[in-house]
Formats: structure tokens, sequence, C-alpha cells
């Protein structure tokens, strides 16, 4: 039984990173995509991080691999992308018009119990427990400011874009 959960971890590990190399040669010569990747009409959020969370080898390493590993910041696809886990119990701050918003990693969500989850805090306000931290934050923020325009970018108010939290 061990043997056949090893391989299969074995496996998947090197068709996902069989995937990763052919989207990264896909692209190479394509000058186009890469400035792209480096676009951004966000503005700069001052996220501080209070949890750098656990990985957990079931989760991590396990059947849904590919949901708890991710991208982060800037990609070079010619020098290659690097994967960041999605680590469980990965918590920030973000003060936006005077009220402090709490962002969390959770395990599960509504749909998969063994995907990673996202949750948003504001007080004793909570959102739902989303697939993707972008509609945890946005709908939390449209209920507590009334602003139904706003929208945040998910992995910004993780702190997945500031190479500070991420060392």
């Amino acid at each position: 039984m061990f043997a056949m959960f090893f391989f299969s971890k074995q496996l998947c590990l090197f068709l996902f990173f069989l995937y990763l190399n052919f989207i990264q040669q896909t692209f190479d010569g394509f000058n186009t995509f890469t400035p792209f990747l480096l676009m951004s009409k966000r503005p700069s959020l001052n996220v501080k991080l209070i949890s750098c969370g656990a990985i957990i080898p079931r989760l991590h390493y396990g059947v849904d691999i590919c949901k708890w590993w991710t991208t982060r910041g800037e990609k070079d696809l010619e020098d290659g992308v690097y994967l960041y886990p999605i680590r469980v119990g990965w918590q920030t701050v973000l003060e936006i018009n005077n009220k402090y918003f709490y962002t969390q990693v959770l395990e599960g969500n509504e749909k998969h119990e063994n995907q990673p989850g996202y949750r948003c805090q504001v007080g004793l306000k909570l959102s739902d427990i989303e697939e993707a931290p972008s509609p945890a934050i946005t709908s939390l923020y449209k209920r507590v400011c009334q602003n139904n325009s706003t929208k945040f970018s998910g992995p910004q108010v993780l702190g997945w874009d500031d190479s500070n939290i991420l060392e």
C-alpha cells in the first residue's frame, strides 16, 4: 500500500513538472507574453503576515497536489517558474478604510474538503469559505463598506506578490 502511494505521488509530481516544462517551452520566444505577466494596474497594499501556516503532507503531496502549490509574484518563463506551497493557516491582515481585514487559508472549502479554502474576517463578520481568496475578501468588503465596484486580488491580499513576505 505504501509503495503504491509513494509511486502515485512521484508520478503526480513528475507529470506536474512535465506540464510546467511544456508551458515554459510553449511560450519561449513570445516576447509579448512576459510583459503581460508583469503588468499590473493594482494599487500597492500594505499587507502584514500574521502566521505563515504549515505544510500538511497528505494535502501538499496527495491527490490534490496541484491545488496546494502556486506561483507567486513576477513570472519569468525563460528562467523557470518557482512553486510555493499554499500553507494551511497562512494569515494576513490588511487595513482598508480604518477596518482590519484578516484573510486566512483553511483546509477545505464548501465543494472540496481536501483543497484550499479561504476566509476573510472583519470584526465579528466572516465571509463564506471560498475556493479562491479574491471572492472571500471582495464579498466581505462589499458587505462591510457597502461598495459594489471594488475588487481585490486574492494573491495580493495574501501577500503572495510581496517578496519581503515570501522570504
